[in-house]
């Protein structure tokens, strides 16, 4: 769960350009930014849900 918290926050980061004025191609953003720390997400909610 940490990852993917740890990844959303790094992709609410970059659009708000605390890492420069590059901003990701939108296509980029909703296949692999967006459903990534998702995935990530719930991957660590499962697992430590099982512990």
């Amino acid at each position: 769960m940490l990852v993917g918290a740890l990844v959303a926050v790094v992709h609410w980061l970059t659009h708000i350009e605390a890492f420069g004025p590059e901003q990701p191609a939108v296509w980029l953003d909703l296949v692999a930014g967006y459903p990534m720390a998702g995935i990530l997400l719930i991957v660590g909610g499962i697992t430590a849900g099982k512990k």
